[in-house]
C-alpha cells in the first residue's frame, strides 16, 4: 500500500490509467509547480512518512510538535498556524466585546471594568484611534487593573504589542521552538452583578495576542524570519507589519495546506497588502501566469468583482486538472488524488474572497468565503480559516454561527476556549434584546 493511501486510510491498490486531460484553462506548467502534483511523482511522498505528517493530516499541533522537534520547517510551520489561530481567536473575542459591551450596545448593570476589555479589542481590530479612550479606568479587580496600567502604557507605542513575559499580563515561559506552552484559559474576571444569580465571567484577548505573538518567535526559531512572515501574511492583524516575506518556500511549507505553491499565497499576500482598489485588477494579473489561483480567479474577474459562480465553476476545474496531472505525473491513479486536490477547492475560493476584500465588495467576499467553508471539508479543513470565520460571524453579531465554528477547532491549540467566553457573553446579551419571541444569534 502506497503511504498516500495510508493517509488517505482506504486500503484499497492504487490503479493503472492513461493520463487524463486537463480540462481547466490552468496551464500545466502551473499545475506541474503544485504540492499536490510534485507529491504524486514517484518518490514524492519519500519525505512525509513521519508521525510529524501524520500528526499534521490530523490537525493535532502538540503531536506534531513533539515528532518534529525544535528545529526546521515544519516545526516552523506547525508555530506559523499556532500565530494564526490564535490571533483569529483574539479577533473572534474583540468583535464579541465590542458588539456587547461598546457604544449602544452597553446596558446599565455592566461592570466599568468592561472598558479595559474594550480598549484591548480596539487593539486587536486595528482601531488605535478608539482604543486609548477605554484604557486608564482602573478597577476593583488587582489582575484587572494591572493589565489596564499595562495596556495604558502599551497605547501610547505606534503598534501596541504586549510581551509574551510581562507579568501584569498573561506571562508565558521563554520562547522554545518546538513546544506549545499552556495558555492562561479564561474566564479571567469575574464580576458580581446586581441582581443577578451568577458572575459575569470574562476573558482577556490579551491571553491570546501573548500567545500569538510567542508562536511567531517561535516560528522565526525554527524556519526563519522570511519563511515564517510569508505563512503567517494572510492572518496579520492590522496593527502588524508584514515583515520580509520569502519568495520561495520548501514544499514541507506548503503540503497540506490550502495554497498549492508559494506563488499562491505570494499572491493573497499580494491581495492583503493591497491598498488601492483600482490595483488590484492589476495585481490579479501579474500573478496570473505564475499561481493557478490568480489565474482562475482572472478568468472570473470583471469590473463588476469576482463572479462567484464562475470561481466555484473555475475551483472544480482546477481540482479536476489537479487529479488529472497527480495520475499522470504518478502514472495511476491512487486514493488520495481528490482528497489532496480538495484543499486547492477551498484555496481557490478563499483567493477569491480576498480578492473582493481588496476591491471593497463586502457581500460578495461573504459569499465565496462561505463556499469556501463548504468546499474545505475533512482534511482539507483548515482550523485557522474556520477560526477566522468565526470572527466574520461574530463581527455580524451571529453569536450562535460564530460559536458553532470556534467549538470545532477548540482542540487545536490550548487557550482558544477564552474566545467563547465573549461569544457567550454575546449571544446572552443577543438573546435578551430579541426577546423571548425571537431569540436571535
Amino acid at each position: 500500500m502506497s503511504l498516500l493511501l495510508a493517509l488517505a486510510c482506504t486500503g484499497g491498490p492504487d490503479e493503472e490509467v492513461a493520463p487524463v486531460a486537463n480540462d481547466s484553462s490552468v496551464p500545466a506548467e502551473l499545475l506541474a509547480g503544485t504540492w499536490q502534483v510534485r507529491v504524486a511523482a514517484p518518490g514524492g511522498m519519500d519525505a512525509f512518512g513521519s508521525a510529524g505528517w501524520q500528526a499534521m493530516f490530523e490537525r493535532n499541533a502538540t503531536g506534531a510538535l513533539e515528532a518534529f522537534g525544535p528545529q526546521g520547517v515544519e516545526s516552523g510551520r506547525v508555530h506559523v498556524q499556532a500565530a494564526a489561530a490564535y490571533r483569529q481567536a483574539a479577533c473572534v473575542a474583540a468583535y464579541a466585546l465590542v458588539e456587547t459591551y461598546d457604544g449602544d450596545e452597553r446596558r446599565e448593570g455592566d461592570p466599568a471594568e468592561v472598558e479595559y476589555l474594550l480598549g484591548v479589542s480596539r487593539v486587536v481590530l486595528g482601531q488605535d484611534d478608539l482604543a486609548s479612550g477605554h484604557f486608564g479606568q482602573g478597577g476593583a479587580d488587582e489582575s484587572l487593573a494591572a493589565a489596564d496600567a499595562a495596556w495604558t502604557a502599551l497605547a501610547a507605542e505606534p503598534i501596541a504589542r504586549a510581551a509574551w513575559d510581562d507579568d501584569a499580563l498573561f506571562p508565558l515561559p521563554a520562547v522554545t521552538a518546538g513546544t506549545l506552552p499552556a495558555v492562561v484559559e479564561g474566564p479571567h474576571y469575574r464580576f458580581t452583578i446586581e441582581g443577578a444569580t451568577l458572575p459575569l465571567e470574562l476573558a482577556d484577548p490579551t491571553a491570546l495576542l501573548q500567545a500569538a505573538w510567542w508562536h511567531e518567535a517561535a516560528a522565526t526559531q525554527a524556519m526563519g524570519a522570511p519563511a515564517a512572515n510569508a505563512l503567517l501574511g494572510p492572518w496579520r492583524l492590522e496593527i502588524e507589519e508584514p515583515g520580509e516575506q520569502a519568495a520561495e518556500l520548501p514544499i514541507e511549507a506548503l503540503f497540506l495546506s490550502s495554497w498549492s505553491s508559494a506563488d499562491d499565497l505570494a499572491f493573497v499576500n499580494a491581495l492583503v497588502a493591497t491598498e488601492d482598489p483600482t490595483s488590484v485588477g492589476a495585481t490579479v494579473e501579474s500573478f496570473a501566469s505564475r499561481s493557478a489561483y490568480a489565474a482562475v480567479v482572472q478568468g472570473c474577474l470583471s469590473d463588476a468583482g469576482v463572479d462567484p459562480d464562475c470561481l466555484e465553476a473555475g475551483s472544480r476545474s482546477l481540482a479536476n486538472a489537479l487529479e488529472a496531472s497527480m495520475a499522470e505525473a504518478g502514472g495511476q491513479v491512487s486514493a488520495d488524488h481528490r482528497m489532496f486536490a480538495g484543499f486547492a477547492t477551498g484555496g481557490v475560493l478563499r483567493a477569491g474572497a480576498r480578492t473582493e476584500d481588496a476591491l471593497g465588495n463586502e457581500y460578495n467576499a461573504a459569499v465565496l468565503r462561505r463556499l469556501a467553508r463548504d468546499a474545505s471539508t475533512g482534511p482539507a479543513a483548515d482550523p485557522v480559516f474556520f477560526v477566522a470565520l468565526s470572527a466574520y460571524h461574530a463581527s455580524t453579531r451571529n453569536a450562535h454561527t460564530s460559536a458553532e465554528l470556534l467549538h470545532g477547532q477548540i482542540s487545536f491549540v490550548p487557550g482558544l476556549y477564552g474566545a467563547r467566553i465573549a461569544l457567550d457573553a454575546l449571544n446572552l446579551r443577543v438573546q435578551r434584546d430579541s426577546g423571548p419571541g425571537n431569540p436571535g444569534g
